[in-house]
């Protein structure tokens, strides 16, 4: 007869087992995905996770469930990427905190990035990744650039909302453009947040750029 303690520990046990079996569906999803696109299948990432279909579908009862899931991931990485940067003191060193981080998820979520601008992800799925004029996640930059207005480091007649979509508007054709493999994010995102951010910055807050331009990640 199986105690009231044991049978505690072993409901434990299968909720820690499904925990488990649930982030390495997600892991081998977002490396199927990277490799294959979204039209893989779901037998692929079984193989990967090395669980058996009926597991996936356990957590998952479609693929686009799965997709979802994944792209609430993205969106909770982006939320505390961005909330970093808030963290800071400083509005413009908060902005490039959380913008390299911005560069740092792409790299991971890259697939997701180019299935969505090709509309390639099913209608469900396409609507849970808004743009970042749409997104309440991304009110954090809208109020850095307003916190760097207040303090008198950017420009009060620059449009918060143009430079928001213009920081994001660089991060795929850069971080996937085949000329910019040899640079990490984290340089890439430097490189481009050295040049926009003097742009609008009042003379006295701009930086030196750094060493290498924009212009020679991207071929230039």
């Amino acid at each position: 007869m199986v105690s009231p303690q044991q049978h505690r520990e072993g409901t434990v046990a299968k909720r820690s087992d499904a925990r488990l079996n649930r982030q390495r569906i997600l892991d081998a999803a977002k490396q199927v995905f990277a490799e294959q696109g979204v039209a893989a299948e779901m037998k692929d990432i079984a193989d990967v996770a090395r669980l058996g279909v009926g597991t996936i579908y356990r957590n998952f009862p479609g693929k686009d469930d799965l997709l979802i899931e994944l792209c609430r991931g993205l969106a909770g990485e982006i939320a505390a990427g961005l909330s970093e940067g808030e963290d800071e003191d400083d509005p413009l060193s908060g902005i490039r905190v959380g913008m390299r981080n911005m560069y740092a998820i792409a790299g991971n979520y890259g697939w997701l990035m180019h299935a969505k601008i090709n509309q390639q992800l099913p209608p469900e799925v396409q609507k849970t990744l808004r743009p970042p004029h749409l997104d309440a996640r991304y009110q954090a930059v809208l109020r850095m650039i307003g916190r760097a207005k207040d303090l008198g480091e950017v420009r009060r007649d620059v449009d918060s909302t143009v430079l928001m979509t213009l920081l994001f508007s660089t991060i795929w054709p850069l971080l996937h453009n085949p000329s910019g493999e040899a640079r990490s994010g984290e340089e890439l995102a430097a490189a481009v947040l050295d040049i926009v951010l003097n742009g609008v910055a009042v003379p006295s807050f701009a930086i030196d750029l750094v060493d290498a331009p924009v212009a020679q990640a991207i071929g230039g």
